[in-house]
């Protein structure tokens, strides 16, 4: 009745609070002018770096630099999960989709980890398992 729906609001609301706790708000959590970068050798597409470039809250830039060549704004938000990890949310535009759909790549995940200040991008290239890269904030000391 309406005991129990009341109960699990207010069971929602303290989980809300409690994992809200856990994590630095996300106007904080990524800093505006924040680049992130990563270089690697994929299978097919060689040379690549993936940037992340923070231009302010809920706005940043993908860059791919390589043979996937990108360089777009998206907007961002920033999904606190349970285990306490930040899912980072891009909404990609078309070039950006149509890119990857061309090299039939997905990105399948981005995380970012607020205690260590980096951001993980997982990539589903063709032809290979899903690939998890860290990119390390530039210029961090």
């Amino acid at each position: 009745g309406v005991g129990s729906a009341l109960q699990q609001h207010d069971l929602a609301q303290l989980w809300h609070c409690l994992t809200q706790s856990r994590r630095a708000p996300d106007a904080a959590a990524l800093t505006p002018g924040a680049v992130y970068e990563c270089t690697v050798v994929l299978p097919i597409v060689g040379r690549q770096t993936f940037r992340l470039h923070i231009h302010g809250r809920g706005m940043a830039r993908i860059t791919l630099l390589g043979r996937l060549a990108l360089d777009e704004p998206t907007p961002y938000r920033l999904v606190p999960q349970p285990s306490g990890q930040l899912r980072v949310d891009l909404d990609f535009n078309e070039p950006a989709r149509d890119l990857l759909a061309r090299w039939h790549t997905r990105i399948r995940a981005v995380w970012y980890n607020s205690a260590d200040d980096y951001a993980t991008i997982v990539i589903a290239p063709p032809l290979v398992p899903a690939i998890s890269l860290r990119l390390s904030r530039l210029g961090a000391s």
